[in-house]
């Protein structure tokens, strides 16, 4: 990941959360913010089945966490973040995750 943040720069990526077979959303989280470092992120892969117990809300509140003055709350939109509607467990219902 760090090497593809490094030779490609990426501004969009899409990004797994579920864990378990994929990376959790700390993880990601981490990759995000010191590998790639877009400017916008779509969680995927997550919710499709039990073991995938991720959810791009638990992304977005560590990656805010990550980021200075990023508040922890679930509606961080002064740092870009905005998961309006609810998780259907089968995609995600949000706007836009912004780096």
């Amino acid at each position: 990941m760090k090497l593809i943040g490094e030779y490609y720069s990426p501004d969009l990526i899409m990004i797994p959360v579920g864990g378990h077979f994929i990376m959790n959303p700390r993880d990601a989280a981490k990759a995000t913010k010191e590998f790639l470092q877009p400017k916008y992120a779509i969680p995927m892969h997550y919710g499709t089945n039990p073991f995938l117990v991720g959810t791009p809300q638990e992304y977005m509140m560590r990656w805010a966490a990550r980021r200075s003055g990023c508040s922890r709350s679930k509606r961080a939109t002064s740092c870009g973040f905005d998961f309006s509607g609810s998780h259907s467990g089968a995609g995600w219902n949000g706007r836009r995750i912004a780096g």
